[in-house]
């Protein structure tokens, strides 16, 4: 019997990437965050967990008296490409490169709902680099 690797990690997206996603727009309710600079609170790009539901994890602006930071919610990959699919009508594939039976790395490639625009952002060493690249491209060039 093949032994199951049952110990995955759920991965999510890069400081920058979401405060990107949060100047788009993004406010999906998340599990984790990032502190961003406001007055007198540092950015220190630790990704933090909320402490409540995740029904009341939103992207809001705390206001100083409450000595709250503001926040970037720090979605998943998968749910930062659902949102960006959903939304901007751009979607998020990575493909194994192979040479002669020896993985090269992995491709992230974007391509438009439409089928009109077809991006290859690069190889990558890990699945997870090529979607925190990608979901970089369409946030700073397309979006």
């Amino acid at each position: 019997m093949k032994t199951i690797n049952n110990n995955i990690e759920e991965v999510r997206v890069s400081f920058d990437n979401a405060k990107l996603l949060k100047e788009k727009g993004f406010n999906v309710p998340c599990t984790h965050y990032f502190i961003l600079n406001f007055s007198n609170f540092k950015a220190d790009f630790v990704l933090n967990q909320f402490k409540t539901p995740i029904e009341e994890n939103k992207n809001i602006l705390q206001l100083c008296a409450t000595k709250q930071p503001h926040l970037a919610l720090a979605p998943t990959h998968q749910v930062a490409i659902d949102w960006i699919r959903i939304n901007f009508r751009f979607d998020i594939t990575t493909t194994q490169d192979w040479d002669y039976g020896i993985l090269k790395g992995y491709d992230s490639i974007i391509e438009s709902i439409d089928g009109e625009t077809l991006i290859d952002c690069g190889t990558f060493k890990s699945s997870e680099k090529a979607k925190e690249e990608a979901i970089n491209h369409l946030l700073t060039k397309l979006i």
